[in-house]
């Protein structure tokens, strides 16, 4: 799904964390075919956060999205991020709503996330939103592109808590400036 985007200017960096499934296996073979891929490797401990780090800190683009093994994106996900955080230089932060499916392609959830948002709020608004709902109403990283320089200025992503390091990094982030809310599931 990462390969299928209707925005073509992207890299892609693939990071095998000691994994014994053949992944790293895999992505060289992708790399072969396609020059936006590259592949590296994690050394095994440090959990998601390490590799997250390694990824975002090894990525040349000024835009960041992490898209995890288990994701799909939409095939306009890239250019309608892309294009929001173009025309709104104040948002250091594009998410979009999503569908949980699960390990058969069923359907567990239609729509999630960002609730009643919708366009730019304020960064400090989100952050009381998510605060308030309890949860984490930006989704998993999939959902999310951020402004690679604010996730630098912010110190990367935060593991303080190893179960809120999405959120906590995009409360973070969202401490520089506004999220632009994408009402479609992408």
């Amino acid at each position: 799904s990462v390969l299928s985007q209707t925005f073509a200017d992207f890299e892609v960096i693939v990071s095998d964390h000691s994994s014994a499934d053949g992944t790293e296996s895999i992505a060289r073979d992708y790399a072969g075919r396609d020059d936006r891929v590259r592949v590296m490797s994690t050394p095994a401990g440090g959990g998601a956060v390490r590799n997250w780090n390694a990824v975002s800190t090894a990525a040349t683009g000024e835009y960041l999205k992490l898209v995890c093994g288990d994701d799909l994106i939409h095939p306009r996900m890239l250019e309608l991020q892309v294009q929001a955080l173009d025309a709104t230089p104040s948002a250091s932060l594009v998410a979009s709503r999503r569908r949980l499916i699960d390990a058969h392609g069923d359907e567990i959830t239609r729509e999630r996330g960002l609730p009643r948002m919708s366009g730019r709020v304020d960064g400090v608004t989100a952050i009381r939103a998510t605060v308030l709902a309890g949860a984490n109403i930006f989704g998993e990283p999939a959902c999310v592109m951020v402004r690679r320089e604010i996730l630098a200025d912010a110190g990367w992503w935060d593991s303080t808590n190893p179960y809120l390091i999405d959120e906590a990094t995009y409360a973070r982030v969202l401490a520089h400036g506004d999220l632009i809310a994408l009402p479609l599931v992408l």
